[in-house]
């Protein structure tokens, strides 16, 4: 508002608040602490285990952009709720990024255009990160250039660092993971740059819960470091939508292929919603497929079918609760 606002037509506005401008710094921040504070309390109200953040425990973590702000990231990536959490962040930073659903496309990108850091998603159609990864490689002997390249991977088999390293990437990320472990490992890679930096918020450590009195198998911290990085909120409520759309067709797929004896197809399913699961907070289902993608040869069909049903069970409850989270 221009003309500023009676008290008593702010109380009436179907708005959160009201700002007169030319805006204060101190009165934006006030009036968007106040917001956020009645939000968790409603949360609160509502039932959800949500991390208190009161001004004694409170922790800032100063994302320093030296070296992630302006930078050129190729995120080679298939999952589409990791996608959009990724891009989110990367954007957010103000990096420019540049996606490719596969090993195929993360070649032609690489090979074609420069970056600063590449995040390779290892498991992906086509041609797998490990593959990308030394196909890109083989290029750069001939241009005489190296870039660094991150593995991301969910893989929860034994040598996973050392299979990443063999096929000439520089790091390993493992998924899902989280704000901190991204931008440490952009410093770590990144070019040097000096820009200002970004202050985000972390939920406090997990002793400091409140709400214990109802039991949600959502992994609120998971969540709660999507939602409060800025732009959180759209980036949470886009990837939860993308969840939702793939996950039945992911769970169905891994069934067909448990009933027809495909077992490369129940592991890249299971893997794959194995990584948004744990991505979006759903712990229990990333557990439930895990041992699906660990025993899928090695179980009996009626087994697996069993554990099949338990996955789509928890994933009816976690997918009522993650819409509850977004929406409460």
């Amino acid at each position: 508002s221009v003309g500023g606002a009676s008290a008593a037509q702010e109380s009436s506005a179907p708005v959160d608040a009201i700002l007169t401008k030319p805006v204060r710094q101190r009165e934006l921040a006030e009036r968007l602490t106040s917001m956020i504070r009645g939000s968790v309390e409603g949360r609160l109200a509502s039932g959800h285990t949500v991390r208190k953040t009161p001004q004694a425990t409170r922790q800032q973590m100063q994302i320093s952009a030296s070296g992630i702000d302006g930078m050129r990231i190729l995120l080679a990536e298939d999952n589409p709720v990791n996608q959009r959490v990724a891009v989110g962040f990367l954007e957010g930073f103000g990096c420019h990024v540049v996606v490719a659903s596969n090993g195929i496309e993360a070649l032609r990108h690489a090979t074609c255009e420069a970056f600063d850091v590449v995040l390779m998603d290892c498991m992906m159609p086509e041609m797998d990160g490990y593959q990308a990864t030394r196909a890109i490689r083989e290029t750069e002997v001939i241009a005489g250039t190296r870039t660094p390249i991150v593995a991301l991977t969910a893989s929860a088999l034994d040598g996973e660092r050392q299979r990443c390293l063999a096929a000439g990437m520089d790091d390993y990320l493992s998924k899902p993971f989280r704000l901190d472990d991204l931008t440490a490992m952009l410093r770590r890679w990144g070019r040097p740059a000096k820009v200002t930096a970004i202050a985000v918020e972390v939920p406090a450590p997990a002793s400091e819960q409140l709400g214990a009195s109802r039991a949600f198998t959502l992994d609120v911290a998971a969540l709660e470091s999507i939602r409060t990085f800025p732009g959180g909120v759209r980036i949470l409520a886009d990837s939860v939508t993308a969840y939702r759309r793939s996950a039945p067709e992911q769970l169905s797929s891994m069934r067909t292929g448990v009933e027809t004896g495909n077992w490369a197809e129940v592991r890249r399913h299971a893997h794959t919603l194995k990584s948004s699961s744990a991505m979006l907070g759903i712990a229990e289902l990333a557990t439930a497929l895990r041992q699906i993608e660990m025993q899928a040869e090695s179980m009996d069909r009626d087994s697996l079918l069993r554990l099949c049903a338990d996955a789509e069970a928890i994933y009816d409850t976690g997918e009522a609760e993650l819409v509850q989270y977004v929406n409460g």
